[in-house]
């Protein structure tokens, strides 16, 4: 039996306070979707709560901040106006939830025993986390919890997730939980959630549990929905993960996360939603439609294929839809429209997509426009793994080297043994990747280019004439500059390495990188200029861009209200000492030691 598409559920574009605006809840309804869920907090500092590799980068609403934060206030009344927005236009909203966590401006509140000793970044883990497994921090915790729900009973769900983005449960190095299972610190916590949101009257018949359980094991799972009773609850899965990805006939790794450009979907997904279906849960995929691990700094991949076909396997797995991964949420362009013209019936909806946007003469343009666009998507290494890095498979950042004041003679951005975050484009230029990695993306930027000299002819009709496909060609363009600009930086990489094992003479590889320098000044110029004019096309909500940049590159000073003027700068001066024979210091070879190093 089909199931119905229940749960379209969006995430904000941006973290600022404004966003959350009339306009774009009632585009959203327009496109098809049935709710939001808030994670990201406008108000809070810049600074997260743990000390990982995202310590600059983003805030998630915690219930610390909802209760007792020092924006508190600000925070609930912004809360309470989305979900007053929301329901005026039929939306349902959600409140995405990462506990148990002590945000950093906390920790000295609170008695030292009751900070967990749970972590999964840097030692000693014994900061971001409550200890759960002492009466009075639970307690405390619960009462946390039942004040921030009481300040937000508007809500129609609670997106609810642990072990990532701070949260994390005690570990052995705690005297009293040292010998709880992990099943028993998951019946804890939801226990406590569960008391708070009843006790706080947020819970309701209708309410809506998603539990988000990629880190779960089958005991977790058993014990939380030992709690749920009646519940309502919805499990947020990855349709995606563990898809093999293939290059020339051979398997280059497993997706670690989710993929557009990878087609199919996952055993694991399947046998995950029947499991859920067994208990009467619904089950909503991690969508990529917007922002993608793909092309994590970029706007959204235009794939009206593959999204119709994501959209005909979840329907025939018996989904209940998807929850917009929170990397970006749904932008207006052509993966909007295939969203808008969804029907119970799914045949040909690429094509009565098209029909709508292009008049019948230039649809065979646009048809072939995408469909290039998707093979470009396809031919970036995604799920890549080689013996000598550890997590390539979805967090590769190559198309961001367009942005990065990157020095070319530096050998501390292509050694493994000085990785700056896990997801630095850097960190994957090493011997064995070099060769596959620059095929890769010489195929996907000619793709790429193709694909946006098509576009550019089409005229579109109708109101994606004036606005829709002006911001599609600005999109398909962006797509084109970058992924040229990571051929070069790949490029750029194999002649360290040549020279650093004497194959390359210093002269040789001067005269070498000059090209590559001044083609990567005429695009960086160019795609300054687009970005200017729209941030979309290089940022992501989550990320802001000129820290994100500084954090890669701590030897440069990055211009944080525009990055480009670095780049730009610094792209010229290394041209002109290149020119006068200067710049060119002695190459490292690659330790051995560095392989796999972390």
């Amino acid at each position: 039996m089909t199931r119905p598409f229940t749960h379209k559920i969006a995430f904000l574009p941006e973290c600022r306070p404004e966003i959350l605006s009339p306009a774009w809840l009632d585009w959203l309804v327009e496109v098809g979707y049935t709710g939001i869920y808030l994670e990201q907090d406008p108000f809070a500092p810049t600074r997260s709560g743990n000390v990982s590799q995202f310590a600059l980068q983003f805030r998630f609403i915690g219930l610390y901040d909802i209760a007792w934060g020092e924006h508190r206030q600000r925070l609930r009344d912004w809360i309470n106006r989305a979900c007053e927005l929301a329901h005026e236009r039929g939306l349902k909203v959600y409140l995405a939830l990462w506990e148990p966590r002590i945000p950093a401006e906390a920790w000295g509140t609170f008695p030292v025993e009751w900070h967990g000793r749970g972590g999964y970044d840097n030692a000693p883990h014994n900061s971001i986390s409550w200890c759960l497994g002492h009466p009075e921090a639970r307690a405390a915790f619960q009462q946390m919890a039942t004040e921030a729900f009481a300040a937000v009973r508007g809500l129609d769900g609670l997106k609810m997730g642990t072990h990532d983005n701070d949260a994390h449960f005690c570990n052995a190095a705690c005297p009293r939980c040292r010998e709880l299972a992990p099943a028993a610190q998951y019946a804890t916590l939801f226990q406590s959630l569960l008391n708070a949101a009843d006790a706080a009257q947020l819970h309701r018949p209708d309410f809506d549990y998603v539990l988000y359980t990629w880190w779960w094991g089958k005991d977790a799972v058993d014990s939380v929905a030992n709690l749920m009773g009646n519940r309502r609850v919805t499990v947020l899965s990855r349709s995606t993960q563990k898809l093999p990805q293939y290059w020339k006939g051979k398997e280059l790794g497993r997706v670690f996360d989710l993929a557009l450009g990878v087609e199919g979907i996952s055993r694991e997904f399947l046998t995950e939603t029947a499991a859920a279906h067994r208990r009467g849960w619904a089950m909503t995929d991690m969508t990529a439609f917007g922002h993608a691990f793909e092309y994590f700094w970029l706007p959204y991949t235009p794939a009206p294929h593959r999204v119709a076909e994501r959209i005909a396997h979840l329907r025939a797995a018996g989904a209940a839809a998807w929850f917009d991964y929170d990397c970006g949420g749904i932008y207006p362009g052509i993966n909007a429209e295939i969203i808008r013209h969804d029907s119970p019936e799914p045949q040909n909806l690429v094509e009565r997509t098209l029909t709508t946007l292009y008049p019948a003469e230039e649809i065979a343009g646009a048809k072939a426009a995408y469909e290039l666009a998707e093979a470009a998507l396809a031919a970036r290494p995604i799920a890549f793994n080689t013996d000598d890095i550890m997590n390539l498979s979805g967090r590769g950042m190559f198309e961001l080297s367009i942005a990065l004041p990157f020095e070319p003679t530096d050998i501390t951005l292509l050694d493994q043994g000085h990785r700056v975050l896990f997801f630095a484009p850097a960190n994957f230029l090493t011997p064995s990747s070099i060769p596959t990695l620059r095929e890769m993306f010489t195929a996907s930027a000619d793709l790429w280019q193709r694909a946006s000299d098509r576009i550019a002819m089409l005229r579109g009709q109708g109101t994606w004439a004036q606005a829709g496909l002006p911001w599609e060609k600005k999109v398909f363009r962006a797509h084109a500059l970058a992924t040229a600009s990571a051929c070069r930086y790949i490029e750029m990489g194999s002649y360290r390495l040549a020279r650093a094992r004497g194959e390359m003479t210093p002269a040789e590889e001067c005269s070498r990188l000059l090209p590559l320098l001044r083609a990567e000044l005429v695009a960086a110029e160019e795609f300054a200029g687009l970005w200017r004019q729209d941030r979309r096309l290089l940022d992501n909500p989550h990320w802001r861009l000129p820290r994100f940049v500084q954090a890669c590159i701590p030897w440069v000073t990055i211009d944080q209200t525009d990055p480009f003027t670095t780049k730009l700068t610094h792209t010229r001066a290394k041209i002109a000492s290149l020119e006068r024979g200067t710049g060119l210091d002695a190459v490292p070879l690659w330790g051995a030691g560095n392989a796999r190093s972390r």
